[in-house]
C-alpha cells in the first residue's frame, strides 16, 4: 500500500507526537513544519550562558508513566528521553514563610481539628472516584465541591491554587471531575518530574523519530494557508509562497487560528466559527528564570502560599486590575536539582511562576510590577536570593502569545465547566475532509502538554 503524505503544521508536543506515532506505522510520509527555529512550541528549550532554559514554566505530571512516555514506548524509543522525578525531597510547601507538609499540617495553616479531618476526608473521597465518576462531576466546580467538606476560603484557596497550577483557571469555574481525575493519576503514577535536557527534549525526541522513519522537519518556516480543494485539505502554502501538497493536513496550531486564518472563515458556516470563537482561553502566567552563582536549595519543587484568602484575593486582582506588592502564591521548580544539564557545575537554575489573572495585553508596566511582586514573594522563601543572582530571563504573557497566539494563555482553551471532555473542539474537522486538529485545544483530558498528547493519541488511533 502506498504511504500517504501528511503535513503537520506546528511542532508542539501534540504535533510532534502524532507525527512520530504515524511515521512509526510505516503508512505515512510525515513532513512537519515549524515557524520557529526552536522545536516544541511552549515546550521548547534553548541555551543561555551555559544554562538550559525552557520557554514556559514546566513540570510534567506523569513523565514516562503518562502519555509522553507512552508515545516513546509505542515507537520503541523509550530511552530517547531520560526523566528525573521530583522525589527525595518531595515537593515542599511554604505557607506564610513556614515549611509545612500539606495536607497533613492543615492545623498549622489555620484549620481547626474538625476542618483538618474533613479536608483529609475530601482527599480520600476524590481518590476513590473512577474516571466515569469524574466525567459525571465535570459540571460541578471545585469551589462548590470543596465547600461540602470545608466551608472556608482557605480550603477553597488551597485547592484552587493547585488547580491553577494544573489548569491556570479559577476554582469557581474548574470542574472537580477533571481535577480529581488528574490528581488521581498523579497519586497513582508517582512520577511528577522533569526531562533531562529540558522540556524541549520531549518534542525533539518525537522529531528524531519522524526523521528516522524518513520524515522531514522544517524549522523557521511559516505556513500562510492550508489549501482546500473540493472540500478537502490538499496541502499548505508556505509564507514564501511555495506550495506543498499532501493527502492529510494536521494542524497543531490553535483551533481558532486554524479555522479563522489558516483555512479561512469563508470555508465554514457561521454557526461553527461562532462556536469556535466563543471558547475561552486559560489565564496567563508570568515566569522568571533565575541563574544563581551557587546552589541555595536542595528542593526539587516548592509551592509558596502567602495568604489565607487566596480565592477572594485573586478575584479582587482580576476585577480591579490593582496588583499587590507581593504575589499571593508561587510555583517554584528548582530545575537544576532535577536536571544536571540545566546549569553549569556549582551553579543553580530556579524557575518561578505566578498567574495574575489579568489580560495578556495589560501592558509592559503592569507586567514589570507583577514581576517585582513575584520577586518580593520569592524572597520570603529565599531571603538572600538577590545576592546570588547572575541574571534573570522573564517570560510575560505577551511573550507566550508569540509562541501560541492564544492571548498569552498557558494551556490554550481553558478546562472550565462546559469546555472539558466531549465539549472541547473536535480532532476531526467537521467541514474540511482530511483536515485534523491536534493540540491542547482538542485534547479532552490532562494537565498542560498532556492535553495535547490526548489529542495526539486519539488522532493516531483514528488514522491507524
Amino acid at each position: 500500500m502506498t504511504a500517504k503524505d501528511v503535513i503537520i503544521v506546528g511542532s508542539g508536543v501534540g504535533g510532534s507526537a502524532v507525527g512520530a506515532l504515524l511515521a512509526n506505522t510505516g503508512k505515512y510520509n510525515v513532513t512537519l513544519i515549524e515557524k520557529s527555529r526552536l522545536i516544541g512550541g511552549r515546550f521548547a528549550s534553548y541555551r543561555n550562558e551555559g544554562f538550559n532554559l525552557d520557554v514556559g514554566c514546566h513540570m510534567l505530571a506523569n513523565c514516562d508513566k503518562g502519555p509522553f512516555g507512552r508515545a516513546l514506548d509505542i515507537c520503541g524509543c523509550k530511552d530517547y528521553v531520560k526523566w528525573r522525578y521530583a522525589v527525595k525531597p518531595s515537593p515542599a510547601v511554604v505557607f506564610k514563610g513556614e515549611r509545612v507538609r500539606f495536607p497533613y499540617d492543615a492545623e498549622k495553616m489555620g484549620f481547626t481539628k474538625e476542618e483538618s479531618d474533613r479536608f483529609m476526608t475530601f482527599f480520600f473521597d476524590i481518590s476513590q472516584l473512577s474516571d466515569a465518576d469524574c466525567d459525571r462531576l465535570n459540571d460541578v466546580s471545585i469551589a462548590d465541591y470543596v465547600s461540602k467538606y470545608v466551608n472556608s476560603d482557605l480550603a477553597r484557596g488551597l485547592i484552587g491554587f493547585f488547580a491553577s497550577i494544573y489548569f491556570v483557571t479559577r476554582d469557581d469555574e474548574t470542574p472537580i471531575g477533571e481535577y480529581a481525575r488528574c490528581q488521581n493519576e498523579i497519586w497513582r503514577n508517582k512520577a511528577v518530574g522533569y526531562p533531562i535536557g529540558g522540556t524541549g527534549a520531549v518534542p525533539e525526541a518525537y522529531c528524531r523519530i519522524i526523521r528516522e522513519h524518513g520524515g522531514t522537519i522544517l524549522t523557521g518556516t511559516g505556513v500562510r494557508q492550508i489549501g482546500v480543494e473540493d472540500g478537502k485539505a490538499a496541502g499548505v502554502v508556505l509564507e514564501n509562497g511555495k506550495k506543498i501538497r499532501a493527502d492529510i493536513v494536521i494542524s497543531n496550531a490553535t483551533v481558532k487560528d486554524t479555522v479563522n486564518q489558516l483555512v479561512g472563515r469563508d470555508v465554514y458556516p457561521a454557526e461553527f466559527t461562532d462556536r469556535v470563537n466563543r471558547y475561552r482561553y486559560s489565564y496567563s502566567t508570568s515566569v522568571i528564570q533565575i541563574a544563581l552563582n551557587e546552589k541555595i536549595s536542595n528542593d526539587s519543587m516548592i509551592f509558596y502560599i502567602g495568604r489565607s484568602d487566596l480565592s477572594e484575593f485573586e478575584k479582587r486582582i482580576e476585577s480591579t486590575g490593582a496588583l499587590p506588592d507581593m504575589a499571593p502564591c508561587l510555583m517554584i521548580p528548582v530545575v537544576s536539582n532535577m536536571d544536571p544539564e540545566a546549569a553549569p557545575e556549582g551553579k543553580q537554575l530556579i524557575i518561578v511562576g505566578a498567574s495574575a489573572k489579568l489580560p495578556y495585553n495589560a501592558g509592559t508596566a503592569i507586567w514589570k510590577k507583577w514581576e517585582q511582586a513575584i520577586m518580593n514573594s520569592l524572597e520570603v522563601v529565599f531571603p538572600d536570593i538577590r545576592q546570588h543572582i547572575l541574571w534573570t530571563v522573564s517570560t510575560t504573557p505577551k511573550d507566550i502569545d508569540h509562541f501560541g497566539s492564544e492571548e498569552g494563555s498557558v494551556i490554550g482553551i481553558g478546562q472550565i465547566i462546559g469546555q472539558v471532555g466531549g465539549n472541547r473542539p473536535p480532532i476531526v474537522d467537521p467541514y474540511v475532509r482530511n483536515l485534523y486538529h491536534c493540540s491542547a485545544d482538542t485534547g479532552q483530558h490532562g494537565i498542560g502538554g498532556e492535553l495535547a498528547m490526548d489529542a495526539a493519541f486519539r488522532l493516531y488511533e483514528h488514522l491507524s
